[in-house]
């Protein structure tokens, strides 16, 4: 039997061994933690000074200062390649604790036109090493470029229809994540800058009770099913009984914006509760909505220029 005397060095022997383990464990996680932590995070003058990739231009360009230009013999720019210092931001986008950098780049070929890119590097040893990049289009307005728990959050104003290349106005919202070495966008919301104007009635004309007339509008984008209409008879610049097309069943089937222009046929002085009478001050109000995320949004409004009259 094992009295105390035999058992002590045998407990002493196992508290060393499993103590020590313990702490040379211990000791290799902390160092490990303390590795990661304290390893060389990227800064913008590295940003500024590193090798990026178009796939749109099909090139890669070495940045000196945040700048590259190539030029033809004769002195022309063949192509000029910038990175924003402002948008520019660092965050950890692929979970591995190590901040990654993601920066929006100016690309021209040399004619009018600059495209914008969404690049990221990763950190490679302390040193940006690129991953890939997001065609964001010719002209594109960044308004911000944010990162959050590992999305990436871009603020952008991109061309409507109607826009002129210098002055987009459609304001998107967009969302990417890095898996792998792609850009996946994962949302994407857009509010249409558009305008409505109302052809008939506009001013001084005399409908008729109880007879059909159409009402007619155009929009300055042609996006059928974008957009519905919702029309109102105003009496004295107020709604009297709401709107003209009846129940929402009714106006949420109203084409907003269609090619062939917006139009509704209506029996004159009917509305939504009720009917109204003969008079002279009656204008009509078109509001257009766009459909966004399944919600409806008020993107454009008008009203005739000028009173007509409802006659009996």
């Amino acid at each position: 039997m094992l009295n105390l005397k035999t058992l002590l060095p045998l407990i002493v022997i196992t508290f060393i061994v499993v103590g020590g383990g313990f702490f040379v464990w211990q000791q290799g996680w902390l160092s490990g933690m303390l590795s990661l932590q304290t390893k060389k995070q990227l800064d913008i003058e590295q940003i500024k000074n590193t090798e990026i990739y178009s796939d749109n231009f099909k090139e890669r360009v070495a940045l000196v200062d945040g700048r590259y230009e190539r030029r033809y013999p004769e002195g022309a720019s063949e192509l000029y390649v910038s990175i924003d210092s402002e948008k520019t931001i660092f965050g950890d986008l692929d979970n591995d604790g190590i901040n990654e950098a993601a920066s929006i780049a100016y690309w021209s070929g040399g004619g009018s036109g600059t495209w914008r890119e969404l690049v990221i590097l990763k950190n490679k040893d302390g040193y940006p090493i690129f991953v890939t990049s997001k065609d964001l289009g010719g002209g594109t307005i960044i308004n911000s470029l944010t990162v959050d728990s590992g999305v990436i959050t871009l603020d952008m104003n991109i061309h409507g229809p109607e826009d002129a290349m210098c002055c987009p106005t459609l304001k998107k919202v967009a969302q990417y994540k890095l898996v792998g070495t792609e850009l996946v966008e994962t949302k994407e919301t857009s509010t249409p800058s558009i305008t409505v104007t109302i052809l008939s009635p506009n001013g001084e004309e005399v409908l008729e009770l109880g007879k059909t007339y159409q009402i007619n509008w155009s929009c300055s984008d042609v996006l059928a099913a974008s957009f519905i209409a919702r029309i109102y008879l105003l009496l004295n610049e107020q709604i009297p009984h709401g709107t003209i097309d009846g129940t929402p069943e009714a106006y949420n089937k109203i084409a907003g914006c269609p090619i062939e222009g917006g139009k509704l046929l209506w029996k004159v002085g009917e509305v939504e509760r009720g009917t109204v009478s003969s008079g002279n001050r009656y204008r009509i109000k078109v509001d257009i909505f766009a459909v966004i995320d399944g919600k409806e949004q008020l993107v454009a409004s008008d009203i005739s220029d000028g009173y007509f009259s409802i006659a009996e």
